[in-house]
């Protein structure tokens, strides 16, 4: 089941739940790379997001794809890239994996 949920949705959350970014928010925005979201952050503001767009995020393993704040600038290969339109789809479809 797809649900009505818009780019500009997603990027509003962000910003409310994190800050104005000086550039434009796309459905290609890395959550990681671009954003600066890892480690607590990136559990809170998932965890928010499941809240708002009422997402099960029983089977996001975040791990997967956000270094913990102590690798941040160390070696962060490995970890899966997510971007604002994986967060787009997860919200339409219910479920984040």
């Amino acid at each position: 089941m797809s649900r009505k949920v818009e780019i500009e949705d997603i990027c509003s959350f962000i910003i409310r739940n994190r800050w104005e970014y000086e550039f434009e928010l796309t459905k290609d925005t890395l959550l990681v790379e671009d954003l600066k979201i890892w480690g607590d952050d990136a559990v809170d503001i998932l965890l928010a997001f499941g809240k708002e767009f009422n997402v099960d995020l029983s089977k996001f393993y975040a791990d997967k794809y956000f270094p913990p704040e102590s690798l941040f600038f160390g070696n962060q290969s490995g970890y899966k890239p997510i971007t604002i339109g994986d967060l787009l789809k997860g919200a339409r479809e219910g479920r984040l994996e």
